[in-house]
């Protein structure tokens, strides 16, 4: 989660400011986050201080594996700059962080940089985050759910109540903000699609949806495609059903039961503006993860259609991504 200096001193912040339980409490929404305190903070609400003491601890080991010894650099960088002992003018940690900014920030953007893209992408093309999906406990679900209904609802422009992306007006239980990339990789693989590990917990990477949709979603037995964008950049997308046994299951909202099957190709009720889209190229990479498994199942809808929804798919990510993004060219060639 933690990829760069400035992240690691955000954490440091939180976990030098806020006790567990006051922490606990903002990213509960059971408290009002001071009004002194940066906007970067609520990134960090579906983490508590031990996870993010366990990130900052991951950051400087891996920084240090990466360069070499941390004390070796910081008496390298004494012996060569003048600068005073640690514990004189500041703590050993704080100077390690300065430092590794200092001198090895610029070596490691310049040589390891290109490197560690090619291997993001190498390893996002490998590793499959809706393969994993795995349940949660009902308090972190909730938990989840009230630190992001406002943001996300109010990203959207939606009522933060009583409204599905793709059914429309519905019982507010039955809907959830479904992350796009699942949470519990805590953003970890993103960096291949261009975006930051913070950006798990960006409003872009959620729809508000039923959770019955939610569950299919996460577990690719649908997906959803573009049908098309206007020139004014209004996007609509569409449901499509892949798994066969989804057709005859069972969905109940507005007091009524139906079959999975009216959901078939049915656009979605909001219609996504310029300003207000999710990770276009997230949902592009779902899609084609989805039709691959279901092609390799033997889904009669993805065998017939892959080919299809693969051009859709790979066309839309370029939108987002730009023609000459290294994610455009080896994440989504057809």
């Amino acid at each position: 989660m933690i990829d760069s200096i400035e992240e690691y001193n955000v954490a440091k912040a939180i976990v030098q400011s806020e006790s567990s339980a006051n922490w606990d409490a903002l990213r509960g929404g059971k408290g009002d986050w001071p009004k002194d305190k940066p906007d970067k903070w609520k990134m960090y609400k579906n983490f508590s201080i031990s996870e993010l003491k366990d990130e900052m601890k991951g950051y400087k080991q891996n920084a240090a594996t990466a360069t070499g010894s941390a004390g070796e650099i910081l008496l390298a960088s004494q012996a060569s700059a003048g600068l005073q002992a640690p514990g004189q003018t500041e703590s050993l940690e704080e100077m390690f962080v300065r430092v590794m900014k200092r001198e090895v920030g610029p070596m490691v953007s310049r040589e390891v940089g290109p490197l560690k893209k090619s291997l993001d992408i190498v390893l996002a093309d490998m590793l499959d985050p809706w393969e994993n999906i795995h349940s949660e406990t009902n308090s972190v679900v909730e938990q989840a759910e009230i630190a992001n209904l406002q943001p996300v609802s109010a990203f959207y422009g939606m009522k933060q109540r009583g409204q599905c992306m793709v059914i429309g007006a519905c019982s507010h239980a039955q809907i959830t903000c479904a992350h796009i990339w699942p949470r519990w990789t805590r953003g970890r693989g993103l960096e291949a699609y261009e975006l930051s590990r913070l950006d798990v917990n960006n409003p872009r990477n959620f729809l508000r949806l039923h959770k019955s949709i939610e569950r299919a979603f996460d577990h690719k037995r649908l997906t959803f495609v573009p049908v098309s964008m206007s020139t004014a950049g209004e996007l609509l997308m569409e449901v499509v059903l892949l798994d066969p046994a989804l057709f005859s299951e069972d969905i109940t909202y507005n007091q009524a039961t139906v079959k999975f099957e009216t959901l078939h190709h049915k656009h979605f009720n909001y219609l996504f503006t310029p300003t207000k889209t999710p990770f276009t190229r997230l949902l592009s990479a779902h899609t084609i993860r989805a039709f691959s498994k279901g092609k390799a199942i033997g889904w009669p809808e993805a065998e017939h259609h892959e080919a299809e929804a693969r051009g859709s798919a790979v066309e839309q990510a370029r939108r987002s991504l730009g023609e000459e993004s290294h994610a455009m060219k080896y994440l989504f060639s057809l």
